[in-house]
Formats: structure tokens, C-alpha cells, sequence
């Protein structure tokens, strides 16, 4: 069994104590509110616990749990097209090219909680293979999913033909499809773009 403890937020209710840092830092009896809960956990004989890290003081929840990466555990971006993240994974270099009709994700500058971020590698998608599978899981599976899920799915299939079998990867599905209704079943505009749609659209 696995433990998981939530520790995002900007812990405004509790200004002026959370403006130099996080409220799960704030000491209680000289001691980290969150170190409470980690040894309730391992007194149930929990060991193995997660702990999920929001933008806000990241590093400094790092450093007073001393929490170090899993060197077992590989971190990848998947960036879409026209972002230029890929590039300053890969070659250090903030450098965008080409274009997606995905929204919300990818960037053209590195914000404060990605430039402490370990990524081991990363992969550019192209439209032309997200597309393909948010449409078979929609066919298929009956997952109807947004661009940003084609994204990611497209990345972890990369990762898994890079690894090779008996790994396990794990990817987030984000976003649902009616967000993109008058571009991912707008036939017309996709013709447009030169992009691939199903027959039964």
C-alpha cells in the first residue's frame, strides 16, 4: 500500500505565515505540520508515499524533507509542436518550430517551477500522431479526450518503444474533448490543416 499526501496550494488563509512558505512547512511543536502526517503513515506501515508537489515553494519543500527523484524513476516531457521545450530539453536551446491546434499546453519560455524540474528526456509531437489516437480511443474505448491526452499518449507510446518491454508508464489525461468540438470535429478545418480525421466524422 502507498500513501499520498497533497501538499499544493498557496496557503493564502494562513497569511501572513505562508508568505516565506508553504502552510505544510509551518511548525508545530517544532515540528513540519507534514511530518505528522509521513510518521502516521509509516506508524500504519506505509513507507512508500507520495507527495504532491504544487508551483509554490517547491524547492524548499524539497530541501527541508529532503526529498531526492527516485534515480529508478524516468521523468519525460511531451511537447507539442510550436512549443520550445523540447529543444531546451534536448539541446539546451529555447527554440519553437512548427505549430498545434493544442491549447493550454507547451511554452515559449521556462517558468519558475519547470526550471527545477528533472526531466530525463523528451519527445515533439506532431498533430499527425496525437490526432490519429484521440480519435481510435474514441471509436474504440469510448474515451472521448482533448488534444493535450494525444499529446501525452503519444509520448508515453514513445517512451514504451524507447524502453522496451516489462517497463511501466504512466501519462495523465487532461482534458476532454468539448473543449476543441469546433476544432477536433470540424472536419472542414482539419482538411484545412492538413490534418488526419476518422471516416465517421
Amino acid at each position: 500500500m502507498k500513501g499520498i499526501i497533497l501538499h499544493g496550494g498557496h496557503g493564502t488563509r494562513l497569511r501572513p505565515l505562508t508568505h516565506t512558505g508553504p502552510k505544510q512547512l509551518l511548525p508545530i511543536a517544532n515540528k513540519p505540520m507534514i511530518q505528522y502526517a509521513i510518521e502516521k503513515l509509516r506508524i500504519n506501515g506505509i513507507n512508500e508515499i507520495i507527495i504532491v508537489l504544487g508551483k509554490t515553494f517547491r524547492k524548499k519543500v524539497e530541501d527541508t524533507l529532503n526529498i531526492e527523484k527516485n534515480k529508478d524513476i524516468k521523468i519525460y516531457l511531451s511537447d507539442p509542436k510550436g512549443s520550445a521545450l523540447y529543444n531546451y530539453i534536448v539541446n539546451g536551446e529555447l527554440k519553437s518550430e512548427g505549430g498545434s491546434i493544442t491549447e493550454g499546453i507547451g511554452s515559449s519560455r521556462i517558468t519558475k517551477n519547470f526550471a527545477t524540474a528533472k526531466i530525463d528526456g523528451a519527445f515533439s509531437i506532431d498533430d499527425k500522431e496525437s490526432l490519429p489516437i484521440i480519435f481510435d480511443l474514441i471509436q474504440n474505448e469510448g474515451l472521448s479526450l482533448g488534444t493535450s491526452c494525444g499529446i501525452n499518449i503519444a509520448g508515453a507510446i514513445k517512451l514504451g518503444k524507447e524502453l522496451g518491454p516489462g517497463k511501466t508508464i504512466v501519462t495523465i489525461l487532461c482534458d476532454k474533448s468539448d473543449r476543441y468540438n469546433s476544432k477536433l470535429f470540424n472536419k472542414k478545418f482539419l482538411q484545412e490543416k492538413g490534418l488526419p480525421y476518422p471516416n465517421w466524422l
